[in-house]
């Protein structure tokens, strides 16, 4: 019994060591060090990261540029897709799927049509323009890549690749005017001659610019 209780005694003072042990070991951090984490997720400025990242975007892309982008962009599209359909025709017909075939036609035509479109190729460009005048509008070609991409999907791992790519491309040209209207903000400011965080100059007496007095010769 004396055994016992002495055990018992020496196993409660182990665990009371390690307690205090484990307490000492574990770092304190301080109400500063948490601050500092904090502080990570913001720039110099003080802003969020991803508020910096697209300031930055804003200033090294242009109007112009982003309208050559989204020309070319269209076109490689179109060429892809014109490149897909026949590759996925073959498929269609090996595998004896007719509707896929025909998929492949339509798929071709919209590629073929959404570059010609954007090149100014005729006698296409001309055709589309005055018969179906809807597609030649950047509304038209953004609604003819998202039916090009729904269609790309049908024809399984064969489309699968394209048809990534161009729903991506529909959702640039689908969000195109609000990007084109957060570029074209600091394109104005540059013009003006001002930055994101600089103010219009004063002069040094005071904060208007005082006009020269006006002098008048005698006659």
């Amino acid at each position: 019994m004396i055994r016992a209780r002495t055990l018992l005694l020496v196993g409660l003072t182990l665990l009371a060591a390690s307690k205090c042990s484990a307490l000492e070991e574990e770092p304190f951090i301080s109400d500063d060090d948490q601050f500092d984490e904090e502080e990570d997720h913001f720039d110099d400025s003080g802003e969020p990261f991803w508020s910096d990242l697209a300031n930055r975007v804003q200033r090294s892309v242009d109007s112009e540029g982003l309208l050559r982008a989204r020309r070319w962009g269209n076109i490689v599209n179109g060429v892809l897709l014109g490149a897909t359909g026949p590759v996925t025709f073959l498929v269609s017909m090996f595998s004896m799927r007719l509707s896929s075939a025909v998929l492949s036609i339509y798929l071709t035509a919209m590629g073929a049509t959404l570059a010609a479109l954007e090149l100014g190729f005729a006698p296409i460009a001309p055709w589309v323009q005055e018969n179906l005048h809807y597609l030649s509008t950047p509304r038209g070609h953004t609604a003819l890549i998202s039916i090009a991409g729904g269609l790309t999907w049908t024809f399984g791992k064969a489309g699968l690749l394209p048809a990534v790519l161009t729903c991506a491309n529909a959702v640039f040209n689908g969000y195109f005017p609000q990007i084109l209207s957060f570029i074209a903000d600091d394109d104005n400011q540059q013009e003006c001659g001002f930055g994101d965080d600089q103010l219009p100059p004063f002069e040094s007496d005071g904060l208007f610019a005082s006009s020269p007095p006006h002098t008048s010769s005698a006659q």
